[in-house]
C-alpha cells in the first residue's frame, strides 16, 4: 500500500504563486500537503494549527528565498519549531541561498534554474517516495483537472490555454500573446500538467511556443522527446524559431542532447539562430551534438546541418572531418545527396572564404581520382557527374579552385595504367568513356553543353567505329598487280 507523505509547506507570501504550484503538483501526486494561505505579520507567535500541522508533517518542506530567509520572517519561527522537534527538513532553493546561515545545516533542492523547475519537483517526489521504498505514483487525473481550473482562476491570463486545452482542442492564435507573456511558474505550471494529464501533440506544440517565447514548458518538452524519439517540428519550434533569450541555451542543448535519434532540423535551426551567443562550454556541446552521434551520412538534413555547422564554426576541425567522410563515403553520389548539392555548398564555402575549406576540397579530388581510375563504368559517370555539378556552380570571371583540382585529374586520365589495364580487358567501354571524359571536361572550361558532349561522345565513338572498319577491310583487300 503507498504510504501517504505529510507535508508541510513552509513559505513567505512573497513566494505564494511557486508555493501554490508545489502544493497542486505534490497533491496530484499523492502528497498530503498542508499550506497556510494566511499571510502572517512578521513577529507573529505561530498558531496552535500550525504548530500541530508542523508536529504530524512527515517533512517542512520550506521555499527558501530572500523574503523567507530574513530572521524577522514568521518562516524563520516555523523552521525553529520544527527543529525544536526533530522534523525533516528540506529547503526548496527558488534562490541561491545555500549558504545562507538560516538553510545551510540542512541538504536541500536546487530549484534556481526555473527551466529545470518541473523536473525539479518530480525528481523530488520521486526521492521522498523511495525513501519508503515506494515508487512516485501516476498523478491523478481528477487532482490535475481540479488544480489546472484552480491556477486558471488564479491566473486569468493563463485561462484560455487551460480552459482551451481541457474543453477544446487548444490554444487559440489569437490569445498566443496574453497566455504567453504571463506570470512564468504559472505558464510552466500550466504546460507541465496539460501534458501529464493529455500528452499529445497540441499541448506539446504549446509548450514548445512556450519554450521559445518564455523559457517555459521544458519538462512537457522533454517529456514529448522521450515519446517520439526526436521532437519532430515540435522541437524544431521550441529550440529554432528565433534567437533564444541566453538563459534558455543550456536548457535548449539539453533538449537536442535528448534527441534519438537526433533531430537534424532543430539542431541546425539552433545553430542559425543562436551560434553567435555561445559560450565556450555551449559551443563544445553542440559541436559535440554534430558530430555524435556519428552520422554515417547526409540522410534525414544532415547535410543542412553540416552546412549550417561548418559555415558557423568554420575552425572545428572534426566538423570539416565529418565532411570530408561524407564525400569518401558518396553521400553526394546521388543519394542521399547530388553532386550539384556538394557543389552548392564548395561554391559558397569559396565565396565566404571558410577556413578548412582546402581540407574539403582535397577530399573531393581524391574521390574523383579514385572513381576515374576505377575501371567502373558507374564510378566513371559518377566522377564527371562532380564535374559537371562543379562547372555549373561556378561565376563566370571568378576563379574556381575546386573546378581546377578536377579537371586536373581528368586531364591524361585515359593514358593511365588503370585505364589502359581498362581498355585491354573491355576496349569498348573503355573507349566510349575516355572519349565521354574527354567532352565534358571541354564543355566544363566552355560553354557547359552537356548534350552537346553526349552527342560529340557518341559521334566520336562511331567515327572510331567506322575508320578502325575501313583500316581492317583495307588489310585484307589483296593489293593489284602492277
Amino acid at each position: 500500500m503507498q504510504p501517504v507523505l505529510k507535508v508541510f509547506l513552509s513559505y513567505s507570501h512573497c513566494d505564494k504563486r511557486v508555493a501554490r504550484r508545489l502544493n497542486r503538483c505534490l497533491t496530484a501526486y499523492g502528497f498530503n500537503v498542508w499550506i497556510d494561505e494566511c499571510e502572517l505579520k512578521n513577529g507573529a507567535e505561530l498558531s496552535p494549527t500550525i504548530r500541530s500541522k508542523i508536529e504530524v508533517a512527515d517533512m517542512l518542506l520550506v521555499i527558501a528565498s530572500q523574503a523567507s530567509a530574513k530572521p524577522t520572517s514568521w518562516v524563520a519561527r516555523e523552521l525553529d519549531f520544527a527543529r525544536e522537534h526533530d522534523k525533516t527538513v528540506i529547503p526548496f532553493f527558488i534562490e541561491p541561498l545555500g549558504n545562507h546561515e538560516r538553510f545551510e545545516d540542512y541538504l536541500g533542492v536546487d530549484a534556481t534554474s526555473p527551466q529545470a523547475f518541473a523536473d525539479v519537483v518530480h525528481c523530488l517526489m520521486r526521492d521522498l517516495y523511495r525513501e519508503f521504498n515506494h515508487e512516485l505514483p501516476p498523478a491523478s487525473p481528477a487532482l490535475l483537472t481540479a488544480g489546472l481550473r484552480e491556477l486558471a482562476r488564479e491566473e486569468p491570463d493563463i485561462a484560455p490555454l487551460i480552459n482551451g486545452c481541457l474543453d477544446f482542442e487548444g490554444l487559440h492564435l489569437e490569445n498566443m500573446d496574453t497566455v504567453y507573456n504571463a506570470p512564468f511558474h504559472s505558464l510552466d505550471e500550466a504546460l507541465d500538467a496539460l501534458f501529464d494529464l493529455k500528452s499529445n501533440e497540441t499541448i506539446a506544440n504549446h509548450a514548445a511556443y512556450g519554450f521559445c517565447l518564455a523559457g517555459a514548458g521544458t519538462r512537457a518538452l522533454s517529456l514529448w522527446i522521450s515519446s517520439t524519439g526526436d521532437g519532430g517540428l515540435t522541437l524544431v519550434t521550441a529550440v529554432g524559431s528565433k534567437r533564444l533569450e541566453p538563459a534558455l541555451i543550456p536548457a535548449a542543448i539539453k533538449l537536442l542532447s535528448a534527441c534519438n535519434p537526433p533531430n537534424n532540423h532543430a539542431l541546425y535551426k539552433f545553430i542559425q539562430h543562436n551560434a553567435a551567443q555561445l559560450s565556450e562550454a555551449h559551443l563544445r556541446s553542440v559541436i559535440r551534438l554534430v558530430t555524435w552521434p556519428v552520422r554515417a551520412d547526409t540522410d534525414q538534413q544532415g547535410d543542412l546541418l553540416g552546412w549550417v555547422a561548418y559555415k558557423h564554426f568554420p575552425e572545428a576541425i572534426v566538423i570539416q572531418q565529418m565532411w570530408t567522410r561524407w564525400i569518401h563515403a558518396g553521400a553526394f553520389d546521388g543519394k542521399p545527396n547530388s553532386p550539384s548539392d556538394l557543389a552548392h555548398y564548395l561554391t559558397k564555402a569559396h565565396k565566404e572564404e571558410l577556413r578548412g575549406r582546402e581540407r574539403i576540397n582535397e577530399a573531393l579530388r581524391s574521390h574523383v581520382r579514385g572513381y576515374l581510375r576505377s575501371r567502373d563504368e558507374k564510378k566513371v559517370f559518377v566522377a564527371m557527374d562532380h564535374v559537371q555539378a562543379t562547372a555549373d556552380a561556378d561565376t563566370p570571371g571568378v576563379d574556381n579552385p575546386v573546378l581546377a583540382l578536377l579537371l586536373r585529374e581528368v586531364e591524361g586520365v585515359s593514358g593511365t595504367a588503370e585505364w589502359n589495364d581498362w581498355r585491354a580487358n573491355d576496349p569498348d567501354t573503355a573507349e566510349w568513356m575516355g572519349w565521354y571524359v574527354f567532352e565534358i571536361a571541354k564543355e566544363a572550361t566552355g560553354e557547359r553543353d552537356w548534350l552537346r558532349a553526349l552527342d560529340n561522345t557518341k559521334r566520336m565513338v562511331a567515327f572510331e567505329e567506322l575508320r578502325r572498319r575501313i583500316l581492317t577491310k583495307d588489310k585484307q583487300e589483296p593489293k593489284e598487280e602492277e
